[in-house]
């Protein structure tokens, strides 16, 4: 696993490809599994600058999980990471981009990479805010 800064860097990435397809209605099963990804490298940005690495999926929720000052963290990545499997494996995956939207990437994402921003002792990645979904420009008034 790579070092707190190299983490940050691929955080901001696949946050990166995230918001480029945030306005999307189609393909929220991915819009989810970005936000996963997204806070997998958060995650393991606060791991390494406490000189831990995790080697998979579990070892990371095991390591949440035991760790008190981690309990906010743990409470939004473990939704995430559900919600994250559901959408890559289950055939019928049905939730809405507004649902993923709201719920995931406003709720459990941004609620997650605050907590993990808090803990950062050293550096801290500048997070732009997530864009609000896009709206149809306003027409003018008839004249």
């Amino acid at each position: 696993m790579g070092a707190s800064n190299e983490h940050q860097q691929k955080w901001l990435h696949n946050r990166s490809f995230m918001v480029s397809i945030f306005d999307r209605e189609t393909h929220a099963d991915w819009l989810l599994v970005s936000a996963f990804y997204v806070a997998v490298h958060a995650v393991e940005a606060l791991f390494a600058e406490h000189s831990i690495h995790s080697t998979d999926h579990h070892e990371r929720k095991r390591i949440l999980r035991r760790e008190p000052r981690w309990k906010a963290i743990y409470d939004n990545y473990h939704p995430l990471e559900n919600a994250s499997w559901a959408a890559r494996y289950e055939c019928n995956y049905t939730e809405s981009a507004d649902f993923v939207r709201a719920n995931f990437l406003k709720g459990y994402l941004l609620k997650l990479e605050q907590a993990v921003c808090r803990q950062l002792k050293q550096t801290k990645p500048t997070l732009d805010p997530l864009p609000s979904k896009s709206k149809a420009p306003p027409q003018s008034p008839p004249a």
